[in-house]
């Protein structure tokens, strides 16, 4: 399947999308979907991350997806990590310039690594933060 969630650990804290080319905005919302009920399936804070291996973006526009995503996220979504290895993305900067325009206050919940270890370390970072500094996400 070109984009499925899966728990990327045991204690159910961190869920993964893999968008992995050839992949559809149909198939991004289904994966979205599944992730969104493996996390509304816990009652603790969870982790999202989400990769692509392709450096430019399937066809169609990523606004509504994009959109639809944070309309209906879990309540216990805490962060956001966005993974491509690709320098330029065409994914991260729509990813990027999309939620951070109809959500500016999404800046220091959302995140982009270059690797998903780079990512799991962000989360690693987050997890140890005060309780005060880690919160929900709010768009």
């Amino acid at each position: 399947m070109p984009a499925c969630a899966t728990w990327e650990d045991n204690d159910q804290t961190v869920v993964r999308v893999d968008c992995l080319k050839p992949w559809q905005w149909h198939e991004y919302d289904q994966a979205i979907d599944q992730a969104y009920d493996m996390i509304n399936g816990v009652v603790q804070k969870v982790y999202l991350i989400v990769t692509s291996d392709a450096p430019t973006l399937t066809k169609g526009l990523p606004l509504p997806h994009i959109l639809r995503s944070l309309k209906h996220y879990p309540i216990n979504l805490t962060r956001l990590v966005i993974v491509n290895s690709a320098a330029k993305s065409a994914f991260k900067s729509s990813m990027f310039e999309t939620v951070f325009q109809v959500y500016p206050k999404a800046i220091d919940q959302l995140a982009f690594a270059v690797t998903v270890e780079e990512a799991l370390s962000l989360i690693e970072k987050w997890k140890n933060m005060p309780a005060k500094k880690r919160r929900t996400l709010t768009f």
